[in-house]
C-alpha cells in the first residue's frame, strides 16, 4: 500500500529491478488491511464498502466480490483463508451496537452470517489452513459491559475470565458450516 499518487492504492514491486507497478486505481481503498492469496495470486481489499480482489499478474483485473449494506461498517482487518476462497469479516451495526461475523465465498459473493454479537468486534481471523475456525477480538460491549476472553475446553466446558487485555473469542465449523464454539 502506498499513497504515492495522493490516494491509498496497492502496488507490486519487482524483486528483479525494484520498480513499482500500481495495481489499483482508487480514491477510497483500505489498503492497510489488504490480504494476499498465493494460491490464487490475488490481493483482497475493501473499497467503499465492497470486498474486492485484484490479480497480481498483468493485466491486473479487479473483481467486485460483495458490497455490504449501508447500515454496516466493516471493522478491522478482514481475513482470508489460505486457498483464497473465503473471506471472514466483522460487520458492525452502529444503531444496534451489534456485530455480525460473516464469511464470504470469493467465487460467488455469497455471504453467510456465522454469529451475531453484542458490541463491536474489530478483527476476525480465519483458520488459514482449513477455514473451519474464526478467532475474533471483541473490542467493546458498551461502557458497563467489559469484554471477556472465551475458550472452549477439551471437556466441552466453557471457561471465561476477565482479560488484562481486550478479549479474543472463537467460533468453529461444525459439519459444512462455521458455527459458534460457545457464547462470547
Amino acid at each position: 500500500m502506498s499513497e504515492r499518487d495522493g490516494h491509498e492504492n496497492l502496488y507490486l514491486m519487482s524483486l528483479d529491478n525494484g520498480k513499482f507497478v500500481q495495481i489499483t486505481d482508487s480514491d477510497d481503498i483500505d489498503g492497510e488491511h489488504a490480504n494476499v492469496s498465493p494460491a490464487t495470486e490475488e490481493a483482497f481489499y475493501v473499497e467503499d464498502r465492497t470486498f474486492t480482489s485484484v490479480s497480481l499478474r498483468a493485466p491486473y483485473r479487479e473483481k467486485k466480490i460483495r458490497t455490504v449494506p449501508d447500515r454496516y461498517g466493516i471493522k478491522g482487518i478482514p481475513s482470508l483463508a489460505s486457498d483464497g476462497g473465503t473471506i471472514a469479516a466483522s460487520l458492525h451495526d452502529e444503531d444496534e451496537d451489534r456485530s455480525s461475523l460473516v464469511v464470504i465465498d470469493v467465487r460467488t459473493g455469497g455471504m453467510e452470517t456465522v454469529k451475531k454479537i453484542d458490541g463491536k468486534v474489530d478483527h476476525v481471523l480465519i483458520n488459514p489452513v482449513h477455514g473451519d475456525t474464526l478467532l475474533y477480538h471483541l473490542f467493546s460491549r458498551g461502557p458497563d459491559r467489559p469484554g471477556r476472553h472465551h475458550r472452549r475446553e477439551q471437556d466441552g466446558a466453557d471457561r471465561f475470565r476477565r482479560p488484562r487485555r481486550a478479549p479474543v473469542l472463537a467460533v468453529q465449523r461444525q459439519g459444512r458450516r462455521i458455527r459458534a464454539a460457545g457464547t462470547g
